[in-house]
This record gives structure tokens, sequence and C-alpha cells, in this order.
């Protein structure tokens, strides 16, 4: 814990850090688990995640919200996911070659007429690949530099997962019929 507290400047960060760590730690360590199967690299996976939480903690608003918790259980998860593909514990398959064609030119003002939860269901449904970028950005507000530095990639590899998210999302709603292509 004091190596989390030693990133954080002010008394009151730490006592809210303290509260987030307490409250979020049993969760986390559920996520890391069940990706890596190894208590001793979970326990890395938790921690890995607690310091860039810790790292870009003026970016954590209420303790208690589920935006909170959805944003410590991306990172774990993909703290996780990095330490098991570096272990070679699981294959994770690059879902890259699977979109052709790419549209350039789909923004969030494709998504500004729906309604906010049946996106937010939609982004939860897409691949984890573009799941996490997409929640960050279009959920939370995160921009693509800030992504980058939460999740550890290069801001080119978070743009071009929020496009082809994006491309799969409005490919998706086009074909239900909710947007018109």
């Amino acid at each position: 814990m004091i190596i989390y507290l030693s990133l954080l400047d002010s008394r009151e960060d730490h006592s809210k850090f303290t509260l987030l760590y307490n409250t979020y730690r049993h969760a986390m360590m559920h996520t890391a688990y069940s990706i890596l199967n190894d208590q001793g690299l979970a326990e890395d996976a938790v921690h890995d995640a607690f310091v860039r939480a810790a790292k870009n903690f003026r970016k954590i608003g209420a303790v208690n919200s589920p935006q909170t918790k959805a944003f410590l259980i991306i990172i774990t998860r993909n703290v996780a996911l990095t330490i098991a593909k570096q272990n070679g514990r699981i294959l994770i398959f690059d879902e890259e070659g699977t979109i052709n064609a790419i549209a350039d030119n789909t923004t969030d003002k494709d998504f500004e007429n729906f309604d906010f939860d049946r996106i937010v269901q939609e982004i939860r449904q897409l691949p984890a690949t573009y799941t996490d970028v997409m929640y960050l950005n279009i959920v939370e507000g995160y921009s693509v530099k800030e992504i980058s530095a939460i999740m550890e990639l290069g801001a080119e590899a978070v743009k071009k997962r929020l496009q082809r998210g994006r491309k799969i999302l409005i490919d998706k709603l086009t074909k239900e019929g909710i947007i018109n292509g």
C-alpha cells in the first residue's frame, strides 16, 4: 500500500485511494485470477493495476461509482491478459484480420441520437479488444492519449481500436435497422 500512496500527493488522495483499494481489491483479484488461474500472477496483475490507477488517480471520480469499478476492472483485465500472453498461458486471437474495410469517417457523432444505455450495452458486446477502449472513450470520456497511458498501448493502437470498434458498432446497429447505412 505504501508504494501506491507514494504516487499520490495529498492526505485526501491517500484516504481516497485507501478506500478505493479496500472497496475493489477483491473484485480486481477475482478478475485477474479468472484470466490467469494462478494466485501469484493474479496478485501481480492487481498490483500493476493499482499502480496504473495511482498514476491516473486524478481521473478517478467517486470511489463508489459504477464508472470507477468499470475503470479498475478494465485496467485489471488488460494487465492480466498482458501477463498471460507474456507467460504463454493463453492464446489471444488477433481480431484485426477479420475486418477488411474500415471506415475512417466514423465518429462519436454517429452515436449522438441514440439511447445511451443501448450504446453501452452494445459496446459491452463487442470483442474485448474493442470493448475497453470504446468504453473508456465513449462512456467515460477519456482521450486517446489518456487511454494510451492507462492501458499502456501506443496512441496509434488505441486510435485503430476505436476506429474498428466504431465500425463494428455502426455495422451492427445498421444491420439491426437502428441506423441507416
